[in-house]
């Protein structure tokens, strides 16, 4: 015989499963966050020198190439030896140097050329747009 009266207890949803996932996405969260502060480097852009700006001294144009080799005025010489080169064209410690990307040099060449430069305390720089060839 079936009772047409009872009332039947509703179940409640179990809150594990939510639980559950909730913890799993701060563990994500948590692992995938960055805490960090990125490295900047300073750089003047060709604008930010004004209009008053003077440039002093023999020609400073270094052309950044793939694989640690760089160009200074037109000539090739190692990354290691532009520091010397450098210093007997600057008329100043903090005469504004020049550098150019070449198409083939991609940024990470361009970083190790920024960071070289700053570890000899060669910090006024200037970053034009790398050269197109068409």
């Amino acid at each position: 015989m079936i009772q047409l009266n009872t009332i039947s207890r509703r179940r409640r949803p179990s809150l594990t499963p939510m639980i559950d996932v909730v913890f799993l996405l701060l563990i994500f969260f948590m692992l995938v966050a960055r805490f960090g502060v990125d490295k900047v480097i300073d750089i003047n852009l060709p604008s930010a020198l004004g209009q008053n700006a003077q440039y002093e001294g023999a020609p400073r144009l270094v052309e950044i190439k793939p694989g640690n080799i760089v160009s200074l005025n037109g000539s090739e010489i190692p990354l290691d030896q532009l520091s010397n080169n450098l210093s007997e064209l600057m008329p100043s410690p903090n005469a504004l140097v020049i550098l150019r990307s070449s198409a083939e040099a991609n940024t990470q060449d361009l970083l190790d050329v920024l960071l070289y430069l700053k570890s000899e305390k060669i910090t006024n720089v200037s970053v034009l747009e790398p050269e197109n060839e068409f």
